[in-house]
Parts: structure tokens; sequence; C-alpha cells
């Protein structure tokens, strides 16, 4: 593990550990790692802290925190739900409907698609409308059937569901026009992540590996440099305000909180912990705001930096 920043490692002062899923905690067939877990267990046994926050909702994360067996509180599709051990509900912070409404509006008008998430608590518990687009986001949506509504109109559910995220997908120039109206309206009355679907390539490959139509993948691939996709959230939803309630949850001070992690929607949790790391398959922009680099989530990266931050000493 190669310092990045200009902090040191002490873990005397280190109370806790949070992990992001993909591309950090999973390897790239998305399993978690032996080492992991044996460090992990290692780090129960020292009585350290943990949880995952990830942007995987309830029911794609469940499976994880089920194995992990871990206290958390852990912040599910970038905090909007918190979930405490292998899934016990702790908070939940949905879209306000105002915010809904006039995106599902600017979608409508911009060719793009929508995907409606709610809480979970029951399948189907996502809703679109119409049929699914030819984009890199095909073979996630596809995999994902039995957990969709397919609908004409999406306005009872707007008006009658808990709504967690909303999805947009489509051309990257739509999804920043979109943004921008949304922001230009509702300054600070939410939160979002944008990504293009190249930089998401880790995640969808895994769906699109999977796709037997070599005429459809082929398709699907040409617009990973031109398509996107925007989620959207309560204006308390992310991962950097989510550490506030572990830290509440815990009694602990961001001090004492170490965090690995690879992706845009990890920057403001990496930017307020005390120890941040990043793994080497991490976007540069992760890496430039973290103390130490580890190797990548197909090397054993959490699990050796998991050896270095807790069980060797200061340094």
């Amino acid at each position: 593990m190669r310092r990045s920043g200009h902090t040191e490692i002490d873990a005397s002062k280190l109370k806790a550990l949070i992990l992001d899923l993909d591309g950090t905690l999973l390897d790239n067939s998305k399993r978690i790692p032996a080492s992991a877990l044996n460090a992990i267990e290692r780090l129960q046994e020292k009585g350290i802290k943990l949880a995952i926050f990830t942007g995987r909702d309830y029911l794609m994360a469940r499976e994880y925190l089920d194995v992990l067996n871990i206290e958390g509180p852990h912040a599910l599709q970038n905090g909007a739900f918190l979930a405490k051990g292998k899934g016990e509900i702790f908070l939940m912070r949905c879209l306000e409907r105002k915010i809904t409404e006039y995106s599902v509006s600017l979608a409508s008008i911009l060719n793009c698609h929508l995907l409606l998430k709610t809480d979970s608590s029951e399948i189907p518990d996502w809703y679109h409308v119409g049929d699914f687009a030819l984009s890199p986001y095909l073979p996630f949506l596809e995999s994902n059937i039995n957990r969709i509504v397919r609908l004409d109109d999406l306005t009872e559910v707007v008006k009658s569901a808990n709504l967690l995220q909303l999805d947009i997908t489509g051309d990257l120039e739509s999804l920043k026009e979109i943004l921008g109206r949304l922001t230009s309206k509702y300054t600070g009355d939410f939160n979002f992540s944008f990504i293009s679907a190249s930089d998401d390539a880790g995640f969808l490959d895994v769906y699109w590996s999977q796709m037997e139509d070599t005429a459809v993948r082929l398709e699907i691939a040409s617009k990973v440099d031109s398509w996107g996709l925007l989620s959207l959230f309560n204006a308390s939803v992310s991962k950097g305000l989510s550490l506030d309630d572990f830290l509440n949850y815990h009694g602990l001070a961001s001090e004492q909180v170490a965090f690995i992690g690879d992706h845009y929607a990890d920057i403001p949790l990496l930017k307020r912990v005390g120890l941040s790391v990043a793994v080497e398959n991490a976007l540069p922009e992760v890496k430039a705001v973290c103390d130490y680099v580890t190797q990548s989530n197909n090397d054993d990266g959490v699990a050796l930096a998991i050896e270095e931050i807790f069980f060797s000493g200061k340094r």
C-alpha cells in the first residue's frame, strides 16, 4: 500500500472501518474474496466497528450483508436506505414528490428513460415506463425483470409509493439538461449522482457478459461513451452525509474512521474520514483525494489495506 497524501497511519486512533462494495470489497466476479472475509473477522475480534456504504439497494446488497454479518449501520443506495446487521431497517430518506414529478416531465420531453425505485419492502419494487431502450443498461434491466413493473404512466406511483431513488438514463447531453433545469428550479432540494456508462463499465460488464445476442451486445457497447445515468435522491442522501448517522450510532468522531472506496460517489466520504484509502482500480479523481492506495479489488486490496492499517503498528 503506497502513500498518496500526508496522513500517517496510527491504528490506535482508528475505531471503525467503512467499505464500499462494487469495485472495492467485491472482486470483478462480484464475490467477496476469502482474504477479505478473514481480515474482517480479525477486525471484529479486535472490536473495530464495521459498515458497508454502497450504491446498491437493500435487495441487491442483502446477500453480502448476510455473509458479512457486521453491525453497521450500513448506508445503501448511497444513504437513502440505512440498515443494521443483516438488513434490519434503520432509516429511509425518500425523494420529495415535486422533484419526482418535475423529473418525470423533463425525461418525457427529452426522450430519456426512467426507473423509479421504492424502499424494496417487497417485489416488484421498481417502476419503468414502456419498453426498455437499447442502451448499455439493457442487460441490467433484463437481469432484474422480476423487480420491474412496466407502466404507461407513472402518476399514481409518484403519488403513492415511497420513492428512494429515481434513475434517468439517456444520452449525456440530455441528462445534463435535465440536471441543469432541476438545479435551477430546486437548488438544495435534492442530491444526485451523474456518471457516464463508460465510468460504470466495471459494474455493467457482469450483465453484458450474460448476453447471448452478439449483435445486441455490440450495439449497446457502441453507446457506452455517449450514454449516462443520472440518479436523484433526497437532499440528505450521500455517503458523506451518512457518515453522521454512523458516527452518532457508535459515538465516534470522523477522525476515528477509515474508509476504502473506488468511485465518484465515494469522494464525499473519503474527504471526511480520518484515513482514506483507494483501491488501485479506483478512478484517478478518487485516488487524488486519498491518503493511501492499496492493491486492486482483484488482488486482495481490502485485505492488504486492513493488515497495514490495523495490524502493522504506527508509522
